[in-house]
């Protein structure tokens, strides 16, 4: 991977990471509210300039669009089972397995399209793994089979599942684009439109499409820029990069800057075992950066 898709990865994990934090302060209860306000918002303030570049200069071909809207299919299904591991406040340990499990997932689909990692590639692709899933510990003990298993598995698997079909679909769709930041912009767009749809359809928000005078303005206009500029640059990236699974891995660099930005903004205490995930993502990074072909 050259070094300019590796800056705009690990760009879009500060902006991932941003909008999570965001997401947290909202409160797990109503975390659900939060993301359809972001989807509403994003939906709204697109729509015209989205439609309008790609009447005026088709940057996605017809070829695209099947893979775009299988993607935010995928896309919504994700958010949908995100809001669910909120609400059931068993995030921190469906979200960082969630995360964990596309990775592979995505490489072993690299292996179909003829763009198999190398040996070390998979070696730094399981050691992110292993990191993603330390975070899921609690106070260094190993999650219970009752909290995966139990009723958090349809939003874990629903997550990771979603995870892994937009990320092979956007991937496969980025070979057919018109290269460049716009189109991957307007591709953006028309991938979370359906993502929101999907989203609606699955949680049966419909109250939320009303808009609330109360509505904190300047938060969920936040979540719209990060959210959005988050997925933009992963888009990007994709359009320079041939190996989905290292694109994937690279991403969870966002659970870094998460730890991060828990300890600076919520005031969070880290507990130990979560600085060895930390570190092992950072090994499995290494790994995939300087021996990953």
């Amino acid at each position: 991977m050259s070094l300019f898709p590796l800056f705009l990865i690990l760009l879009s994990t500060i902006l991932h990471a941003g909008w999570n934090v965001q997401a947290r302060r909202s409160g797990g209860k109503v975390v659900g509210l939060y993301f359809s306000r972001i989807l509403i918002m994003t939906v709204l303030l697109g729509a015209v300039p989205a439609i309008w570049v790609q009447i005026s200069s088709p940057l996605i071909p017809a070829e695209a669009w099947l893979l775009l809207i299988a993607s935010g299919i995928c896309c919504g299904v994700y958010y949908a089972a995100l809001s669910k591991a909120y609400a059931q406040e068993e995030l921190n340990v469906v979200y960082p397995i969630a995360r964990a499990i596309p990775v592979i997932f995505v490489g072993i689909f690299d292996i179909f399209l003829n763009e198999e990692p190398s040996l070390l590639g998979w070696g730094g692709m399981v050691i992110v793994v292993l990191g993603c899933i330390f975070v899921a510990f609690r106070s260094g003990e190993s999650v219970s089979v009752s909290t995966v298993f139990g009723p958090s598995t349809v939003p874990l698997l629903g997550a990771a599942l979603g995870t892994t079909g937009y990320s092979v679909m956007d991937n496969a769709a980025a070979e057919l684009v018109v290269t460049g930041p716009t189109s991957a912009a307007v591709y953006c767009y028309f991938y979370l439109a359906t993502g929101a749809f999907v989203y609606f359809s699955i949680t049966n928000r419909t109250a939320f499409w009303k808009i609330n005078l109360k509505i904190d303005f300047v938060p969920v206009l936040a979540g719209v820029i990060l959210n959005f500029g988050a997925y933009w640059l992963v888009l990007w990236a994709y359009q320079m990069s041939s190996r989905a699974g290292y694109v994937v891995a690279c991403r969870q660099f966002s659970i870094v800057v998460g730890v991060i930005m828990a300890i600076v903004f919520l005031k969070e205490r880290v507990p130990s075992h979560r600085w060895l995930a930390v570190g092992s993502i950072m090994v499995g990074l290494f790994i995939i950066l300087v021996w990953g072909k």
